[in-house]
């Protein structure tokens, strides 16, 4: 037993040296006490961490800013060939544009307007048309947009 307290009291030793803990009171409640390097390396973390979240705010507001884009905006994109080559350009089309968007089928296959209808389901602000029909869109969205009835 008296091998074990030795190593435990050398242990408690290097311990307490390292990171300056008053022996005394490291039974009942451990005080570190942060010297020199250490309080700079903390406070070198906090800076990265502040500035970090100063540019994400930036961020937002510069993205806010620049994207915004309003809703009187009408989008004409043509769709043709099949589901996967229709559904990359619907999604990206969806994700990355705003205001009114006119999906004209361009010469659609049958699984690339099953995919169109689907993805555009339930989207007020997405529209799949033919070029025929297009032109009537317009010109009801003008009506609209000047206040004519």
């Amino acid at each position: 037993m008296g091998k074990f307290q030795g190593i435990y009291k050398k242990a408690l030793r290097f311990v307490c040296f390292c990171s300056r803990i008053d022996r005394r009171h490291f039974i009942s409640f451990p005080v570190i006490q942060w010297h020199g390097g250490m309080n700079m390396i903390l406070t070198l973390i906090l800076l990265f961490l502040s500035l970090c979240a100063i540019g994400l705010v930036l961020w937002g507001i510069c993205e806010g800013l620049l994207s915004w884009s309003p809703q009187c905006v009408y989008h004409i994109i043509p769709l043709e060939g099949n589901g996967p080559q229709v559904e990359q350009t619907l999604r990206s089309s969806l994700r990355s544009l705003k205001g009114r968007l006119y999906f004209v089928d361009c010469g659609l296959g049958a699984e690339g307007q099953m995919t169109a209808e689907l993805l555009l389901r339930g989207r007020d602000s997405a529209i799949l048309c033919s070029r025929e029909q297009l032109p009537e869109y317009l010109r009801w969205e003008n009506k609209i947009g000047s206040g004519t009835d």
